[in-house]
């Protein structure tokens, strides 16, 4: 960009945080008040398992085929009826919306373009794809991220799909190009605000603080509503929501400065409100760690402040740089037989009992339709009911019943049959009453793995008429290391009879959390919005503590912790919570998203000076 931007901070917007958000967020950006760039991110490594699951499921051994066909098309429909808008405004849209094929996506932009006789050039980027050489990978190893463990032969013969994740340089240099929109498949979601801010200031590969401060600001508004106060733990004070918190929460906006460091705000005619504690949510989401690892740079994000600069507008500086991991993410699908889940409920008195009967009658049953040992039945109850209940919902309980299996012949048979413990079981016991009572899909589970960011071809193309294209390859990270693992910075506690003078409380009334998920594991960020609370809260939740209060007995799922003292906050990450992965997870809660809830609804010892 030219040096006459230097002062003036770009002004970029989220549009959409999902495939499946709000389908008015493009033209509401687009047409209110003045931005510089549009993001909208469409991929979630969930998302990306749904689409392959489908597309395994109508095509067969066809689906990777097929799969490489699909962009998102509601996208498409967004943009459209916005062209001419972005045209005269001279906004730039960046997207992750191509999917399995930015090409495709690419093309039928352009085509709408022309037909409207627009001047707006479209870009492409592409690489992430590893299926053409994913075989070859495999055979020299890929290891998985979280175990170390090279995938096994038996698994990647039935890789449906493998992205690998790609930094922002191919956006900044497609925006150097003219670019006016750029469709992406598989970047890291914060590339899709690196990119542009680099081009925007002409930051040199190895201006580390300030791609760090591009990927803080990225990483808060890249998930859309979630910074303005959508699954925000402090929505309520006193019980009562904040009035703020409208029907509809508006999109954020990041404004970066030269330096990096960012004001994250929203529109002012939006639903929502932008505050150091919905920001430090947003922050804390999907960390593995201090450092926080992107294909372009390390975010040392235990060194990020957040500050209240005014109503709705919020500050994050201090951003600290380094050179980037020598890797980087791929994430693999494949299917490993069907899942089905339906609900039962349950009413009235000795329900107890009454659960154990159906669980012993539903799992009869799963051995009665051929189940083997790897298959598995979850049946999970939900809720209490109340005392004296004034109605049958206040009596009532659900439970969950989640199968999986490797021959749909199994989940046939316990769909056909489960109906019978209706008349032939607990009393009151009863279910919704369709015709497809558990609906059934593949079942598919992710590998997350690792290889060397050199072995990818990154590529920018611009699309030119008659196949008029320029084609130009990105080049690797300069600098790059190694990663060696998360430091484990250890500050001495202070002794938790510091404090004297304690009430039982829900540990909400003073700590906030917000749970993410990466591949098999949850990270868990807790935080203290008054500074004061900062040393009881290292003191007294530990990991061991953390184990407690979520009951988690399986050994096989290990807790860390880590410091984020500038934000008063820890980031727990309970390694293989999910098992092998969140999207291949059947039991309840997939992934974690209320896991913060419970923690904050546990009953602890809390100094009763942070109460008043």
């Amino acid at each position: 960009m030219s040096s006459r931007y230097a002062k003036h901070p770009v002004r970029i917007a989220a549009f959409s945080g999902c495939l499946g958000d709000r389908f008015t967020g493009l033209a509401e950006a687009v047409r209110e008040e003045p931005v510089d760039v549009l993001i909208g991110d469409y991929l979630a490594e969930l998302t990306f398992a749904m689409l392959t699951a489908n597309f395994v499921d109508i095509f067969g051994s066809k689906a990777s085929e097929r799969l490489s066909s699909y962009f998102c098309e509601p996208f498409l429909q967004q943009i459209t009826p916005e062209l001419e808008v972005i045209s005269r405004k001279g906004i730039k849209v960046i997207t992750n919306a191509g999917a399995f094929n930015p090409r495709g996506l690419a093309i039928a932009v352009k085509k709408e373009i022309d037909t409207r006789n627009l001047p707006l050039k479209v870009a492409y980027i592409d690489g992430d794809n590893l299926m053409p050489v994913f075989h070859d990978l495999a055979g020299k190893g890929i290891p998985n991220m979280d175990t170390g463990k090279n995938l096994d032969s038996e698994t990647a013969g039935a890789i449906i799909t493998a992205n690998a994740y790609l930094g922002g340089w191919g956006i900044t240099q497609a925006l150097r190009q003219g670019a006016d929109i750029v469709i992406a498949g598989r970047v890291a979601d914060a590339s899709l605000v690196t990119g542009p801010a680099a081009w925007w200031f002409d930051w040199a590969s190895n201006d580390w603080s300030r791609l760090a401060g591009a990927f803080a600001a990225g990483h808060v508004i890249e998930c859309g509503p979630q910074c303005v106060g959508g699954n925000f733990s402090g929505f309520a004070l006193g019980g009562k929501r904040d009035a703020r918190l409208t029907v509809t929460l508006g999109f954020p906006i990041a404004e970066i400065a030269e330096d990096g460091s960012s004001v994250i705000t929203k529109r002012s005619t939006d639903g929502g409100m932008v505050t150091a504690d919905s920001v430090t949510a947003q922050m804390m989401y999907e960390t593995q760690g201090p450092l926080f690892l992107h294909p372009d740079v390390t975010l040392h994000v235990d060194k990020i402040r957040i500050k209240e600069e005014g109503p709705d507008r919020v500050r994050v500086f201090g951003a600290v740089g380094s050179p980037p991991s020598t890797t980087t993410k791929v994430t693999a699908f494949y299917p490993t037989g069907y899942v089905g889940v339906t609900f039962m409920y349950v009413a009235g008195l000795d329900i107890g009992e009454k659960v154990q009967w159906l669980k012993e009658q539903l799992e009869h049953l799963w051995r009665e339709a051929g189940a083997t040992l790897d298959d598995t039945l979850l049946i999970t109850p939900l809720g209490v009911p109340a005392h004296n209940p004034k109605s049958e919902a206040e009596c009532t309980i659900t439970v969950r019943i989640a199968g999986s299996a490797r021959s749909k012949d199994v989940l046939k048979y316990f769909n056909a049959q489960w109906g019978g413990y209706i008349p032939g079981g607990p009393p009151g016991l009863h279910a919704e009453f369709l015709v497809d009572r558990m609906p059934m899909q593949v079942h598919m589970q992710m590998f997350p793995g690792l290889v060397q960011q050199s072995i990818l071809r990154h590529r920018c193309t611009i699309l030119g008429n008659n196949d008029d294209h320029i084609v130009s390859p990105v080049s690797s990270p300069p600098e790059a290391v190694p990663f060696t693992g998360q430091p484990k910075d250890r500050p001495d506690p202070k002794d938790l009879s510091t404090w004297c003078g304690t009430t039982l409380a829900s540990l909400g009334t003073v700590a906030y959390a917000r749970v993410g998920d990466k591949g098999g594991n949850a990270n868990l960020g807790v935080w203290v919005p008054k500074p004061q609370a900062w040393d009881w809260l290292v003191a007294f939740l530990t990991e061991e503590k953390m184990r407690e209060l979520l009951g988690i007995e399986d050994e096989r799922i290990e807790v860390h912790r880590y410091f984020m003292p500038h934000i008063c906050g820890l980031q727990f990450i309970l390694k293989g919570y999910f098992g092998i992965s969140g999207a291949g997870n059947t039991k309840l809660d997939t992934i974690g998203k209320s896991i913060g809830e419970f923690l904050r609804a546990r009953v602890v010892e809390i100094p009763t000076v942070f109460l008043n």
